[in-house]
């Protein structure tokens, strides 16, 4: 179940990140009508962002929703998935 920062200071990747390392972060943003897609992925080490896809990733983006998670069968002890909001461009 996804955590929503509704009555909570505005979180930051780099809150979520700072005091826990994740072997694997799926890293969703937002589309239109209350959807979300998957965008990339990375891992975090010491506070910081280690990308796994080759992507850049800004750890001051505000996180809209997210949720840790574990997935031991395919090696990842503590994962975390963030949803942050999608920057669109229309024509």
């Amino acid at each position: 179940m996804y955590r929503q920062n509704l009555n909570e200071k505005q979180r930051t990747i780099k809150d979520l990140i700072k005091e826990k390392d994740y072997d694997y972060v799926s890293y969703r943003i937002t589309l239109p009508g209350d959807r979300d897609i998957f965008a990339g992925c990375f891992k975090s080490k010491g506070g910081k962002i280690i990308p796994l896809d080759g992507d850049i990733y800004s750890e001051d983006e505000e996180i809209l929703r997210y949720e840790e998670w574990k997935l031991p069968e395919k090696g990842i002890k503590t994962g975390l998935t963030v949803i942050v909001k999608g920057k669109w461009i229309s024509g």
